[in-house]
């Protein structure tokens, strides 16, 4: 069994966009992540859960903006696009296949927070 103290491992966190896993299981990984700024528009082969421990997410999927405060979830489903950002620093849990592969529908902009492959 393992056990991870998810807030301070998401307090350690500085960079926007750059995950830390926090298991693996049956083929899946659950990781926490800092949400600020945009995350290019895409879309992927396997369902994605988020959980948003802090702040407010704003998830376009399919040109349709949610709005997922702390203490909700969110599942986008393969093939959806969608795009994730956040006007102020906020921390989701996100859990997906490990084989998950992932489309972009826009390139990343110049002024994109992200800066490379998720987990």
């Amino acid at each position: 069994m393992k056990h991870v103290d998810v807030k301070a491992l998401a307090n350690e966190l500085q960079e926007p966009w750059r995950p830390a896993e926090i298991c693996r299981f049956d083929g899946y990984h659950a990781f926490v992540v800092v949400v600020e700024g945009s995350f290019y528009p895409h879309r992927h082969s396997h369902d994605e859960f988020y959980y948003v421990l802090e702040g407010e997410v704003q998830v376009e999927v399919n040109g349709r903006v949610i709005t997922v405060p702390a203490g909700q979830a969110l599942l986008v489903q393969a093939g959806e696009e969608h795009h994730t950002s956040a006007a102020q620093r906020s921390v989701m849990l996100v859990v997906e296949s490990r084989s998950i592969t992932y489309e972009p529908t826009a390139g990343p902009p110049e002024d994109d927070m992200y800066q490379g492959e998720p987990v």
